[in-house]
């Protein structure tokens, strides 16, 4: 029996359906036989009907593969004039940041100076000068100055490296002692892989002034007038001692919130010649200012100090 199908290639539906039909009169056998070749024909038909749709497609996405071909070609810029500008502009590609670099400076073993409590300190400053070795008296002060090195990262990791190896020639007198003696030396190994650090705290711990020494050096300590005619700088460092001891007593804290009642003590503490010139501190100031206030002051007491005492 024929098969008809349509002009697009695809099957009749009603001839199918009657292929699928059984015949009368005919073995059971005949009528799967019909039924298997006329699916497999159907099938036939359908697989051919999909190669079509997928060459379409496969056509459709080419086409607009080499669209986007082109538009990237014609986005692209020339690359000749960028090798002739990095060729004839060389200074100009190098990174900013290696051109600016800043030298750090290397840090020497003079620079740190020493620390040793026990050195004669006559006006109680907390940093005398040896010859040309600078040595501090008062651990807070020194812990300060070696923090210094510390502040610019550039060289804050060979600087720390640099004062650690140095270590046990920058403690001299007790402080030497206490590296060496009072610690064992797994303590030594510890606070080496601590880091400077943790260093620093021990040996402020350590070095700390009592508190009740001083309040006795607190009290006791004036400022003569005679003083300022042999060092200009003494004003100020008077100053800046008394609050270090206030600070051991606890009488400031940190923020240095009741500097104002500080400062009147020590302003007390000064020649009455001194007060003549140095106006007491008030609520208007703040401690920075005040100690500015005390910097522009001082020519006008070393004025008078050399009037009065050369």
């Amino acid at each position: 029996m024929a098969i008809e199908t349509t002009t697009e290639g695809h099957d009749d539906p009603a001839s199918f359906l009657s292929l699928l039909e059984p015949l009368p009169d005919r073995s059971v056998s005949l009528d799967t036989t019909r039924y298997v070749a006329a699916g497999m024909h159907h099938l036939s038909q359908q697989v051919v009907h999909l190669d079509k749709k997928v060459n379409s497609i496969a056509e459709s996405v080419a086409n607009v593969v080499l669209l986007v071909q082109e538009i990237i070609q014609t986005d692209r810029p020339s690359e000749q004039p960028t090798r002739q500008a990095a060729g004839s502009d060389a200074v100009e590609q190098t990174p900013p940041s290696i051109l600016s670099a800043p030298i750090v400076p290397q840090l020497r073993r003079e620079d740190i100076g020493r620390f040793n409590p026990g050195h004669p300190d006559e006006r109680g400053v907390g940093m005398v000068t040896d010859g040309h070795t600078l040595i501090f008296t008062d651990v807070n002060l020194f812990v300060e100055h070696i923090e210094s090195f510390l502040q610019n990262p550039a060289a804050a990791a060979s600087n720390e490296t640099q004062i650690l190896s140095w270590l046990e020639t920058l403690l001299t007198g007790a402080a030497a002692s206490w590296w060496t003696s009072e610690l064992t030396r797994l303590d030594r190994r510890a606070l080496r892989l601590a880091g400077l650090s943790e260093i620093l705290v021990d040996l402020e711990r350590r070095f700390r002034l009592d508190p009740a020494v001083a309040a006795v050096k607190f009290d006791h300590a004036k400022l003569k007038l005679r003083e300022v005619a042999f060092d200009e700088n003494r004003p100020l460092q008077f100053v800046r001692t008394k609050l270090r001891y206030a600070r051991e007593m606890k009488l400031l804290d940190e923020r240095d919130g009741e500097w104002l009642f500080v400062m009147l003590q020590i302003w007390f503490s000064m020649d009455l010649d001194v007060r003549g010139i140095l106006r007491p501190p008030s609520p208007e100031h703040t401690l920075e200012l005040y100690l500015q206030e005390i910097s522009q002051a001082t020519p006008a007491l070393m004025s008078r100090a050399l009037q009065l005492y050369h």
